[in-house]
């Protein structure tokens, strides 16, 4: 395939894990689990001292996959990656763009006013 190819539709990706080598259906069902922890944990409040930033994604990322790919846990890609057609920004971009999508978002909520708005109640589950 040519450099910039990627795999064809039908194409299994695999990943080199802790666990050794799995293919996407593989690590899948893994990563679930840690996705559930997460989320039980924000639920919990574990992360309510925590600014909404990067960092927290960071984070995130880590708990979900820091005992299973260690080397790419809580850290934002440094290679080029398509996504069939798409082509994501270069992983030069990516820091920078988290940085700047949630300093929008916590503009976003700095505006929200009130308990009962409705747009806070629905995305803090109120």
């Amino acid at each position: 395939m040519a450099q910039d190819s990627t795999q064809p539709p039908h194409a299994t990706r695999f990943v080199e894990t802790t666990r050794g080598l799995l293919s996407y259906s593989q690590l899948a069902p893994l990563l679930g689990e840690r996705v559930l922890k997460i989320q039980q944990d924000i639920e919990d409040a574990l992360f309510a001292n925590r600014p909404l930033d990067e960092s927290l994604l960071l984070d995130f990322h880590r708990g979900i996959s820091g005992d299973l790919t260690p080397d790419w846990a809580g850290k934002f890609r440094d290679a080029d990656v398509r996504v069939g057609e798409h082509h994501p920004p270069p992983p030069y971009q990516v820091s920078q763009r988290m940085r700047d999508y949630f300093g929008d978002l916590n503009a976003r909520f700095t505006a929200l006013d009130g308990e009962n708005n409705p747009l806070l109640l629905e995305l803090t589950g109120g």
